[in-house]
């Protein structure tokens, strides 16, 4: 997207306090009563839809031997909602450049910018972070390199970078991330990280902080009492946020999300495979070799690469 609708977006969208409340399996509750309410239907009517496996997951399926008429309507999927959800914060960020040579570093689908939605922890986290960390300015779970926070009340779980249409019909999902859990899950050692870009510049990305000099029990304790519920849950919370940006506050009819090999040829990067074929797939995106309209031009150029028409994800 280029940098006027980019403004334009973050003007409308920037400016008030956002509360994001997920709990396990939420996208379930939320895509059927997106796509298939108000008004109620069989269980097997949509048992039969594209929609059908979100009936499997847990939260649902527990639930469906209560529903003896075998109907679900929009009151029974309230009843869902978990009572104690993990809360968030939501905020927005860019990223990209307009120039051409810039793309392949910045790993977008074509030139120009994306619209970023980060997740960040709630006050909640912040208060366990804070006694890890001991008031240090420096955050060891923190990527410098990413559109993402940790400054003042705002630390960054997890984003997702988004292109989109002049007329905002349309979105492509480009990317859903997490610095922080996978930073805190592993050896996270203290170096100067260098490395070149596409055009064999060296570029300076971060500095990384060892586990090893936070202390150990309150590390252990942070990992496992305070950090584990949110790791089972960020890309599924990450998405369903995305989603509902999308549809309820833009306006977006037609969301795409990238193919695990699409989606490496046209940004130039090798991102987590899960992330572009399981997740997707649970949230019920269908592949299509229908393209985003406005990739057309640079798909038609890159056919040959890509041995013909690639495949997206189309919710």
């Amino acid at each position: 997207m280029d940098r006027s609708s980019l403004d334009f977006l973050l003007e409308v969208l920037e400016g008030q306090r956002r509360v994001f409340y997920y709990a396990k399996d939420e996208y379930a509750r939320y895509l059927l009563e997106r796509q298939t309410l108000p008004e109620a239907q069989k269980l097997k009517t949509i048992a039969n839809s594209r929609w059908g496996r979100l009936l499997d997951r847990p939260l649902l399926q527990k639930a469906r031997g209560n529903w003896g008429d075998g109907m679900l309507d929009f009151n029974r999927l309230q009843l869902l909602r978990a009572a104690d959800p993990l809360s968030f914060r939501l905020s927005f960020g860019q990223w990209g450049q307009e120039r051409h040579f810039s793309r392949n570093w910045a790993q977008t689908s074509r030139p120009g910018y994306n619209l970023v939605l980060q997740l960040n922890f709630a006050s909640d986290h912040n208060r366990e972070y804070q006694q890890l960390v001991d008031g240090t300015h420096r955050h060891p779970f923190k990527y410098w390199g990413h559109p993402s926070r940790a400054a003042g009340k705002e630390f960054t779980l997890a984003w997702a970078r988004i292109d989109l249409s002049e007329n905002l019909e349309e979105a492509l999902i480009e990317e859903v991330q997490t610095d922080w859990w996978k930073a805190a899950n592993e050896e996270v050692i203290e170096r100067r990280h260098r490395k070149r870009d596409a055009n064999g510049q060296w570029r300076e990305w971060t500095t990384k902080r060892s586990r090893h000099s936070l202390e150990v029990d309150k590390y252990e304790h942070y990992l496992q009492q305070v950090l584990k519920a949110y790791g089972e849950v960020w890309a599924e919370a990450m998405l369903t946020a995305t989603l509902r940006l999308l549809w309820e506050e833009i306006g977006v009819s037609r969301i795409f999300y990238h193919t695990y090999d699409a989606g490496c040829m046209l940004k130039n990067c090798k991102p987590p495979k899960s992330l572009y074929t399981q997740l997707p797939k649970r949230f019920c995106f269908e592949k299509t070799t229908t393209h985003p309209s406005f990739l057309g031009k640079r798909l038609q150029r890159l056919a040959p690469k890509l041995g013909g028409q690639p495949s997206f994800w189309l919710l």
